[in-house]
């Protein structure tokens, strides 16, 4: 018969590991360019971030808005410093006549209207330069689950793991010129898992290891981005 209190130890032991097993999983993040035309950043230039579909649940609105706020932060931080134009006072420029927030429905394009000669007569008093349209999701591929028996005390342990991704693009169109200037797309991948371990089958705990790519994500696209406007040549896909 086992001790009492060395059984207790390793009720013990096994709880540290498992608590251990809480860490956070690496996320790596990456970016790529796709350019259709020059682009060039003046410090005065103003820049207007807004989300490609206005549709989307609040999870994906939360993402779009966490990448505009990146956009941004990459863009100061390389120095520019004009005028980041509210999507609010963009949005009441140039559809003056719709509710705020919305779009022209149906078959509304961003690339096709910004070579309209109304649209660039509403957002002139703006002095925009680039229009940023924004992208973002985040989800989870290539489940895997496992079961585990063994260990000292005895334990049965339920495992699963999967590969936690978020994609993030920014589609620039240059309202100088009425052109796309091209996309800039991020994405970062990590791994993570979560369970449960029942010690002698009775006692759970529960260990895992999350991972969060979107701020790896979101810091890549920034990055790109300031990168792209100011006329340097980020790596191609």
């Amino acid at each position: 018969m086992s001790h009492p209190g060395r059984m207790l130890r390793g009720w013990l032991a096994a709880g540290v590991l498992a608590l251990a097993g809480l860490a956070v999983g690496c996320s790596k993040g990456s970016f790529y360019v796709y350019r259709e035309a020059p682009t060039g950043l003046g410090r005065g230039d103003a820049v207007t971030i807004i989300p490609a579909q206005r549709s989307g649940s609040e999870e994906t609105a939360a993402l779009v808005k966490k990448a505009a706020a990146c956009i941004q932060d990459g863009l100061e931080e390389s120095g520019w410093t004009g005028r980041m134009v509210p999507p609010g006072e963009f949005y009441q420029a140039a559809f003056p006549n719709l509710p705020a927030g919305e779009v022209p429905p149906g078959d509304f394009s961003w690339e096709q209207f910004v070579g309209d000669m109304g649209f660039q007569e509403r957002i002139a008093p703006l002095g925009l330069r680039y229009l940023i349209l924004v992208t973002a999701d985040e989800g989870r591929d290539n489940r895997r689950s496992r079961t585990e028996f063994g260990g000292k005390p005895p334990a049965i342990a339920f495992s699963e793991s999967w590969d936690h991704y978020a994609r993030m693009t920014a589609t620039v169109l240059d309202t100088t010129h009425r052109r796309v200037a091209g996309t800039v797309a991020a994405v970062a991948t990590g791994k993570s898992s979560s369970g449960l371990a029942l010690l002698l089958f009775i006692f759970p705990i529960p260990f895992g290891k999350p991972s969060f790519p979107v701020g790896p994500a979101c810091g890549e696209l920034g990055e790109g981005v300031a990168k792209f406007l100011t006329g340097e040549n980020p790596p191609e896909p």
